[in-house]
């Protein structure tokens, strides 16, 4: 990439979640080349960067309540498909 004249470009390589957690990300094929943190950006450090500091907590409660409203629907999904999956044995 070329930045135009006079313009700054950042490049970033980021990953929405830590495969690795709650460890720190270890693949070394990553931290070879990005500095984590600060051009590798990975989980709350992804998160915060596009919505703002706090955007990662406030991502993870919205989930947590939206996994709430929606366990008894999977709860039943699965229920069925479990009473099928017998029925056919």
């Amino acid at each position: 990439m070329r930045a135009k004249e006079g313009k700054k470009v950042r490049i970033y390589l980021g990953m929405y979640y830590n495969p690795y957690f709650p460890k720190d990300y270890e693949r070394w094929t990553c931290l070879k080349f990005f500095d984590k943190g600060n051009d590798f950006l990975i989980g709350k450090d992804f998160w915060d960067f596009f919505g703002g500091k706090g955007a990662y907590e406030e991502l993870i409660d919205i989930y947590e309540q939206i996994g709430e409203e929606i366990r008894p629907v999977l709860d039943a999904k699965f229920k069925s498909i479990a009473k099928e999956y017998e029925e056919k044995e």
